[in-house]
């Protein structure tokens, strides 16, 4: 077994279509814990993420809602090994960015996804993205609308989310 790091969508009362979880990436163990690492080894290094004061912003795949979360949010669960020496979910999460599509506004917006059963490649995100399926507000509060495809920067992210400053 090895732990992977999950978040419950915070819109799954609001939206019973929505399933809700979402594992998030996470940086593998060191060579130094081998393939076998013991359970002290993996705790302690596993204690060290998400520190108390990480906070993200994360569209869910499922339901679209992008809203914030912060590392009480975060939760620890085990998963069988795919294959020896994997001690990591195989999470595919994207770095969104575009600008607020409100004229007097332009403040990034930029949250982060990881991709599901209901977007799965880097296209059909694009192709949500094109279809408004995502919902939130920029920091300005204003409603994210759609921007023209080549304003999206999307950036795969291979390792932990990173915390917004």
């Amino acid at each position: 077994m090895y732990e992977q790091p999950v978040i419950q969508c915070k819109n799954i009362k609001a939206d019973p279509k929505c399933e809700g979880y979402m594992v998030l990436p996470f940086f593998p163990l060191p060579p130094e814990c081998g393939d076998d690492p013991t359970p002290e080894e993996k705790d302690e290094y596993l204690a060290r993420w998400p520190p108390g004061t990480w906070r993200a912003t994360i569209g869910c795949p499922s339901c679209g809602k992008i809203l914030l979360y912060d590392a009480e949010d975060v939760e620890w669960y085990g998963a069988p090994y795919e294959e020896k020496g994997q001690h990591h979910a195989s999470t595919t999460c994207y770095r969104v960015e575009h600008r607020c599509a409100t004229l007097s506004c332009r403040v990034p917006v930029i949250f982060h996804t990881v991709l599901n059963v209901r977007i799965s490649s880097q296209a059909a995100l694009l192709e949500k993205l094109d279809r408004e399926f995502f919902s939130g507000k920029c920091r300005n509060g204003h409603n994210i609308f759609r921007v023209p495809r080549e304003r999206y920067r999307l950036d795969r992210v291979f390792d932990a989310i990173p915390s917004e400053t």
